[in-house]
C-alpha cells in the first residue's frame, strides 16, 4: 500500500516523550554541562535557552492520622527552542524519572520528526555519559489536529459520525456548548491508544475559541510555541468545529537499559498506531479537501 500525505494537513501540534530513570547529572545540571548542551542545542537549529519552574500538586495522606494534604513540588524545566518558536526539546527530571520532550507545530513527516529527536537525545546522551546506564520506562507519541470546516461543510464532512459526540435532538431547540468522545484500546502488552475528540462551538462571532486540549495548553508563556494560521480559520461559517487528540505510550517492560534501537523500533510502531487510527477516521471528502496525494 502507498504512503500518503495530505497538503493541507489539520496537524497543528505534535510531540514524542520519551521517559528514563534520572541520574544525579541531570537532576542538577552543572553549568559546563549546561554551556555544552547549549551549544549543541544551538548546532541542532535550537538556539533559545529558557530555565523555568513547574510546580506540582499531589495529594499525601497521613495513615497515622488519615488526613490527607496537598504537597507541592517545584521542578527546573530546561527547555531550548528553535527559530520561529515552531518547536522545543525539554528535558525534565521528576523524583525518580527524567522526560526528554520534543513539541512541535511544524510537523512534516513521521521520518523528519523522528530523526531530529534521535538527534537531540545522542546530544544527552554526548553530554551526560551516565544516560547510558539509565533504566527505559516509556516512549509517547501525541498528534492533534484542528478539525475546521471550511466554507458551507460542517464536521461531519470532515471525520465519522462515530467520533462526534452524540447529539441531542429530542431536546428540541437547544445550544450547544460542548460535546466530548474519547476511546481507549490496547494494542499490544504494555501500549494504549487513546483517541479523543472536542466538539466546540464558534458561537456568534464564528471563530475559534480553543485550539488545543487543555492539558498541552503552556501554562507559562515564556515556555510556548507558535502555532501558525491556516486560512481556513479566518472564513468560519459551520457552528462547530473540532480538536482530534490521539495519543499512543508504550511502557517498557521490565525497564530495559537504554537503547537507541529499541526506542526507534517502539516509536515507529506507535506512529504507524496513530497514523492508521487518523486516516481511518477521516472521511472521502475530507481527503478530497484537503488534497491527498501519494508520497514517493
Amino acid at each position: 500500500m502507498k504512503k500518503q500525505g495530505l497538503k493541507k494537513a489539520p496537524l497543528i501540534h505534535s510531540v514524542i516523550q520519551l521517559r528514563f530513570t534520572t541520574i544525579p547529572e541531570v537532576e542538577k545540571i552543572s553549568e559546563v554541562n549546561m554551556s555544552q548542551l547549549h551549544q549543541k542545542m544551538i548546532d541542532q537549529g535550537f538556539p533559545e535557552k529558557i530555565i523555568a519552574k513547574l510546580n506540582q500538586l499531589a495529594i499525601s495522606v497521613d495513615t497515622s492520622s488519615s488526613q490527607a494534604k496537598n504537597v507541592k513540588t517545584e521542578m527546573t524545566r530546561h527547555l531550548f527552542r528553535s527559530a520561529g518558536e515552531l518547536e522545543t526539546i525539554e528535558l525534565l527530571s521528576n523524583e525518580n524519572v527524567t522526560s526528554l520532550i520534543l513539541k512541535s507545530s511544524s510537523y512534516e513527516n513521521f521520518k523528519s520528526f523522528y530523526q531530529k529527536f534521535h538527534a537531540l537525545l545522542t546530544i544527552c546522551l554526548e553530554v551526560f555519559p551516565g544516560l547510558s546506564k539509565t533504566l527505559l520506562k516509556s516512549i509517547e507519541l501525541r498528534y492533534v489536529d484542528l478539525i475546521v470546516p471550511n466554507k458551507s461543510h460542517t464536521l461531519s464532512d470532515f471525520v465519522l459520525g462515530g467520533i462526534i459526540p452524540m447529539q441531542l435532538k429530542t431536546l428540541g431547540t437547544n445550544q450547544h456548548l460542548h460535546g466530548f468522545s474519547q476511546r481507549y484500546v490496547t494494542t499490544s502488552v504494555g501500549s494504549q491508544l487513546r483517541v479523543a475528540f472536542e466538539e466546540i462551538p464558534t458561537g456568534s462571532h464564528k471563530a475559534l475559541t480553543k485550539i488545543l486540549p487543555d492539558d498541552l495548553g503552556e501554562k507559562d508563556p515564556t515556555c510556548g510555541l507558535v502555532i501558525p494560521i491556516q486560512d481556513v480559520w479566518s472564513d468560519i461559517e459551520s457552528p462547530t468545529y473540532g480538536i482530534l487528540d490521539i495519543q499512543n505510550g508504550k511502557e517498557f517492560q521490565g525497564s530495559p537499559k537504554i537503547d537507541l534501537n529499541s526506542i526507534q523500533t517502539e516509536s515507529k510502531a506507535l506512529y504507524q498506531d496513530c497514523s492508521n487510527v487518523f486516516w481511518e477516521v477521516i472521511t472521502p471528502k475530507a481527503k478530497k479537501l484537503w488534497e491527498i496525494y501519494d508520497v514517493e
